[in-house]
């Protein structure tokens, strides 16, 4: 095995760690203690293998924390799940400014109202 990517491994992983730790806890204490410390630590680390490989690391405990958080409040909510899905499909079609304050008229194209 190649020691440089070996160090490389361990240093990320000792680096990690400790970010994880600080989701975990972040996590267990919005959610005053309905989630096991043991289930938030599962999802927080399954969550953060999408994250391995990244080069920029800075905004992955804020990303992480808000993904942990989705997966928890759909399991301890479902209908919660359904709003945070239509939610983003609303932002992206404000964004796309598909949907907008005015209301939509069947006459107007697509993307015109």
């Amino acid at each position: 095995m190649n020691p440089t990517i070996h160090s490389a491994d361990a240093t990320a992983d000792a680096v990690a760690a400790p970010l994880l730790e600080i989701v975990v806890e972040d996590v267990c204490r919005d959610l005053g203690g309905r989630v096991p410390r043991s289930r938030v630590l599962q999802i927080t680390t399954e969550l953060a293998e999408r994250y391995r490989d990244a080069t920029i690391t800075v905004y992955i405990p804020i990303l992480l924390r808000r993904q942990v958080r989705e997966r928890l409040d759909a399991e301890l909510h479902p209908a919660h799940e359904r709003r945070v899905v239509h939610e983003r499909l609303r932002e992206e079609l404000r964004r796309r400014n598909v949907v907008g304050t005015k209301k939509h008229d069947a006459s107007v194209p697509f993307g015109q109202a």
